[in-house]
C-alpha cells in the first residue's frame, strides 16, 4: 500500500509541475530541496518529507490528501467551504464587506486575548 501511495504522489507531483510549466530545478527551488531530491520524488525513489509535502500542497493549491493520492479531489471539503465563504463575501458591496471584516477582526482579537 505504501508503494502505491508513493507512486501516486510521484505521478501527481510531476503532473502538477508540468501543468505549471516549471522545470525540476524551478520547483526544487520553490520548495527548498535540491533538483536531485525532486527528481527522486518524481521517480518514486525517495519518499517525500512532511515539510516537502506541505510546501508542495500550498504551492499547488491542493490538499495534502490529493497530493498523496488519498483522494481524487484536489481540494478538501474544508477548502471548498472556505472558497464559498470568500465568494459570498466578495459578492457583498464595499460597506458590507467592511462590516464583515470588522466583525471578524473583533472576534479574532477577542479570541486571541481570551487565550493569552
Amino acid at each position: 500500500m505504501q508503494e502505491t501511495l508513493s507512486r501516486e504522489f510521484s505521478i501527481r507531483l510531476k503532473q502538477l509541475r508540468k501543468k505549471n510549466k516549471w522545470t525540476q530545478q524551478e520547483l526544487a527551488g520553490k520548495i527548498q530541496v535540491t533538483k536531485e531530491t525532486l527528481y527522486r520524488y518524481e521517480k518514486n525513489l525517495l519518499p517525500p518529507s512532511y515539510d516537502s509535502v506541505v510546501r508542495l500542497a500550498v504551492l499547488f493549491g491542493v490538499s495534502v490528501d490529493y497530493l498523496m493520492g488519498w483522494t481524487d479531489s484536489p481540494v478538501s471539503e474544508e477548502m471548498h467551504k472556505q472558497e464559498r465563504i470568500y465568494q459570498e463575501i466578495q459578492a457583498l458591496d464595499e460597506a458590507q464587506r467592511k462590516s464583515v471584516m470588522d466583525t471578524l477582526k473583533k472576534w479574532i482579537y477577542k479570541e486571541v486575548s481570551a487565550n493569552a
